[in-house]
C-alpha cells in the first residue's frame, strides 16, 4: 500500500512540474520551463513525450534568440513549421505540440489581429488551434473582406474556421476555393482541417510534385464532388480575369491557369464559355476532357429529371 501511494505522490509531482513547464512556456520564459522539464524528468525519468518537449523547447530558444519581438518569434516558428516537419527535424506530432504552444502564446499574449511586425501571422490562425471558431472566423472574416481581401493563406483559415463551427457548407467551400485561386502555394496545407481536401491533395501528390498537386485542387475538388463552385462576387472575377492574362512558365503555372479559367468558365455567360473552354483545352487537353465529361453528364441527369 505504501508503495502504491508512493508510486501516485511520484507520478503527480511530475505532473506539476509539467504545469509549471507549460505556464512558464505560455509566458515566454523559457527558462524556466527548462528548469521545470527537468525537474519533471527528474521525478518520472519514463516520462513519455520529453524528447518531444526539448525539440520544442530547443527551437523556441533558436527562434527567441534569432527575434526581439514576441510576435515575430512566434511568427518565424509557425511558418517554419511546415519545412521542420518537411525536414524531419519535428515529427507530425511534436509540430501538433508546438501549434498548439504557439497559439496559446499569442493568444494570451497579444490582442491584435497581427502579432508579429510584418503582418504575416494572423491572430485567427491561433483561435482556431484554440478551438475559438466563431471568433476566429469574425477575425479572419474581418481582414480578408477589407484590409488582406487576396491573402490566400487568410481565406484558408477562414475556410477552416467555417467549416469547423457550421453544418452548411457554403463559407467554408467558397473560402477555400478562393484560397486555392489566388495563390494555391501560399495555402497552409499542413494544418488545413477540411479531410476531403487533404485527402485528395495526398493522393495527387503521388503522380505530381507538390506545388502542381496544389494548382490543380480547385478543379479536382469539383470533379471528385468535395466542394462545389460558388458564386464569385464581380470584383474577385475582375481579379481573376487579371490572373488569367498572366504568361505562365511551367506546369505548376499551367494548372493554375487551368483552374482560374475554370472558375470563370463557372460564372460566366453562355457566349463568354467559348474563350475560357478553348484556354483551358491548350492548357491541358486531359483536364478538359476530364471538365466536358462531367458538364455532359450533369446536363443528362437535369434532361432524365426535367423528362420525370
Amino acid at each position: 500500500m505504501n508503495q502504491q501511494s508512493a508510486q501516485i505522490t511520484f507520478l503527480s509531482d511530475a505532473d506539476v512540474h509539467l504545469d509549471e513547464f507549460d505556464e512558464a512556456i505560455e509566458n515566454f520564459d523559457f527558462d524556466t520551463a527548462l528548469y521545470e522539464l527537468n525537474k519533471a524528468v527528474n521525478e518520472n525519468p519514463n516520462m513519455p513525450n520529453v524528447r518531444s518537449l526539448q525539440t520544442i523547447l530547443d527551437l523556441f530558444e533558436i527562434y527567441r534568440d534569432q527575434n526581439e519581438h514576441d510576435g515575430d518569434l512566434l511568427s518565424a516558428f509557425w511558418h517554419d513549421m511546415p519545412s521542420l516537419v518537411a525536414d524531419k527535424m519535428l515529427t507530425s506530432r511534436e509540430a501538433e505540440f508546438a501549434d498548439q504552444y504557439i497559439a496559446k502564446m499569442a493568444v494570451r499574449r497579444f490582442e491584435v489581429i497581427f502579432p508579429d511586425q510584418k503582418d504575416m501571422f494572423h491572430i485567427g490562425a491561433c483561435l482556431i488551434r484554440v478551438k475559438k471558431y466563431k471568433q476566429a472566423a469574425k477575425v479572419l472574416r474581418h481582414s480578408v473582406t477589407s484590409t488582406h481581401k487576396n491573402r490566400a493563406d487568410l481565406w484558408g483559415c477562414l475556410g477552416d474556421a467555417a467549416y469547423r463551427q457550421s453544418t452548411d457548407n457554403r463559407e467554408s467551400h467558397a473560402a477555400y476555393l478562393r484560397a486555392l485561386l489566388i495563390d494555391p502555394q501560399a495555402v497552409d496545407m499542413l494544418r488545413l482541417r477540411h479531410p476531403g481536401i487533404k485527402q485528395l491533395y495526398a493522393e495527387l501528390c503521388r503522380d505530381y510534385n507538390q506545388a502542381a498537386a496544389r494548382a490543380m485542387l480547385p478543379f479536382m475538388l469539383w470533379l471528385k464532388k468535395i466542394i462545389k463552385i460558388m458564386d464569385l462576387d464581380d470584383n474577385f472575377i475582375e481579379f481573376l480575369q487579371r490572373m488569367s492574362k498572366k504568361k505562365t512558365s511551367n506546369e505548376t503555372d499551367e494548372l493554375h491557369q487551368f483552374c482560374i479559367n475554370f472558375a470563370l468558365d463557372q460564372n460566366c455567360a453562355a457566349e463568354q464559355s467559348v474563350a475560357h473552354r478553348q484556354r483551358m483545352q491548350e492548357l491541358d487537353g486531359e483536364l478538359f476532357a476530364m471538365y466536358m465529361q462531367r458538364i455532359n453528364a450533369k446536363k443528362l441527369e437535369k434532361r432524365v429529371v426535367q423528362r420525370w
